[in-house]
């Protein structure tokens, strides 16, 4: 059994660790603890649920649950390729980053001269540095909001 305090760490470590926020498939397959620590969260105003658009055959696989603070991948317009940028700007060691390979997607992308991301990479990050600032920020420590 996962305490709301202990569930609420792992979501903002998840949230640090990939910037993609919580799949909604933990709602469904973490029991009805985990999805009523989810919809506490969103009533307390620390979470917020973005429907992504796509589907991996259930309804809970287009949402992706998100600390209500600091960056926020699933507003951006291009959110693919913004998603790439927040695993580069995340990934601890830049040269072991194996990016996605399903969509071309590889460290040179970010880094070369002529790399596809380079320039969009560097518009995004000037654009969200404060955002991606408050989210490495956010405490993991739960704190009722009631």
């Amino acid at each position: 059994m996962m305490t709301k305090k202990e569930f609420y760490k792992a979501f903002i470590e998840t949230q640090k660790k990939t910037g993609q926020g919580t799949s909604g498939i933990v709602k469904v397959f973490g029991g009805s603890e985990i999805a009523r620590h989810l919809d506490e969260l969103i009533e307390e105003g620390l979470c917020v649920a973005m429907d992504t658009g796509g589907s991996l055959g259930h309804p809970e696989s287009n949402i992706f649950y998100m600390p209500a603070k600091g960056y926020n991948v699933w507003q951006e317009e291009n959110s693919q390729a913004s998603l790439e940028c927040v695993r580069y700007f995340l990934a601890e060691d830049k040269e072991s980053y194996q990016g996605d390979p399903f969509i071309g997607i590889d460290r040179d992308s970010f880094e070369a001269e002529d790399g596809i991301l380079r320039e969009f990479y560097a518009e995004w990050l000037e654009r969200n540095r404060e955002a991606l600032e408050e989210m490495l920020s956010l405490s993991e420590e739960y704190e009722s909001q009631n």
